[in-house]
């Protein structure tokens, strides 16, 4: 009986919430990216709870209706709502992206999702307590954070990241430094940051850096 009480939770219970996580994000609008559990797993948690989320997007919720029909294309320039177009000759159908906003319930939430290897939470109300609520996401990968109220990477986890986007936010030449724990970086994007070169010269110990997105940069 203890045996299968340990089991329960220590496989079963994280499954079952992580499910919930993964409808609650779902439910506010966002998007997930999950794949499917071994076949055991899935028996054990029941068919309806086997996912394992591996990627969070919270940049922005499609509304469910479109927006405007048939729509003259010489229009379709001008709009900012524009997220596809579909159609012929001159008419086209046009769907509309809305940001979202996530509460913070919701994005601590992320922190139980421990296979995740992705999170793409641009324009969303992260701050550094958010960051430090995920450090059991001991996986993940890819990190976007841009355009958000972070101040200081140094109380940050040590995710094993190779891409990293920080652009638009307020990080300053004292931050770069605390970047470099992030050894396996590959890309990064500082882009519209008060960064400037004497901030830059701290990045040097990132040696497997391939690209360094620096568009207005201070």
């Amino acid at each position: 009986i203890a045996i299968g009480f340990g089991v329960y939770r220590s496989i079963v219970v994280p499954h079952l919430e992580q499910a919930k996580i993964r409808k609650a994000i779902l439910d506010a609008g966002f998007a997930c990216d999950s794949r499917s559990p071994p076949a055991w797993l899935a028996m054990l948690v029941g068919e309806e709870h086997a996912c394992i989320v591996t990627r969070v997007d919270l940049r922005y919720a499609r509304e469910s209706e479109p927006y405007g029909l048939t729509h003259p294309r010489a229009l379709v320039s001008n709009s900012q709502f524009v997220e596809e177009a579909y159609g012929n000759g001159e008419n086209i159908l046009l769907t509309r992206e809305e940001q979202l906003y996530a509460d913070e319930s919701l994005l601590r939430m992320i922190g139980q999702l421990t296979d995740l290897e992705a999170i793409n939470a641009n324009a969303q109300n992260i701050t550094d307590d958010v960051i430090v609520s995920w450090s059991r996401l001991r996986n993940l990968k890819s990190l976007n954070v841009a355009e958000t109220l972070i101040e200081d990477p140094a109380r940050w986890p040590d995710f094993p990241l190779t891409t990293l986007d920080v652009s638009a936010t307020m990080l300053r030449d004292e931050q770069i430094a605390a970047l470099t724990k992030y050894e396996s970086l590959e890309e990064l994007n500082l882009s519209e940051t008060p960064v400037s070169d004497q901030g830059l010269a701290a990045l040097h110990p990132l040696q497997k850096m391939k690209q360094l997105l620096l568009i207005d940069t201070a």
